[in-house]
């Protein structure tokens, strides 16, 4: 396991925070961050958070390198506890999107995200 979870913010200007949200809450995920902050740091994981404001329009949030994406869909392909290939709903099954404004946001289960934030710590 990984010592260290560095969370890494890149955003156009104007975009304080990534556009995804859980479905049970309503929460940020950056709220969710600064709750398991002290339970990461208890058990020796230091938490390093870069934000970086960027031209590009194309905003992405990265766990240790892997953008949350990515982790995301890792962790709902195995949510599903069928291994056959045609019983797979694919990780669109547990994701939603709203607009907020003039923006799309991602709806996900907070337990997802949570799930993300380990698989970023297995060493690979």
């Amino acid at each position: 396991m990984k010592s260290e979870l560095v969370v890494e913010w890149r955003h156009p200007p104007g975009m304080d925070e990534p556009p995804i949200r859980f479905e049970e809450t309503g929460k940020g995920i950056f709220v969710l961050l600064d709750e398991i902050r002290p339970v990461l740091e208890a058990d020796g994981i230091r938490y390093r958070f870069m934000g970086k404001v960027v031209d590009s329009a194309e905003p992405a949030l990265l766990f240790n390198g892997r953008r949350i994406e990515v982790l995301l869909a890792d962790v709902a392909g195995s949510q599903y506890l069928c291994s056959g290939r045609r019983c797979d709903p694919g990780p669109e099954m547990y994701f939603s999107h709203t607009t907020e404004g003039d923006r799309e946001v991602l709806i996900v289960p907070e337990m997802l995200v949570r799930k993300a934030v380990l698989l970023a710590l297995e060493d690979e």
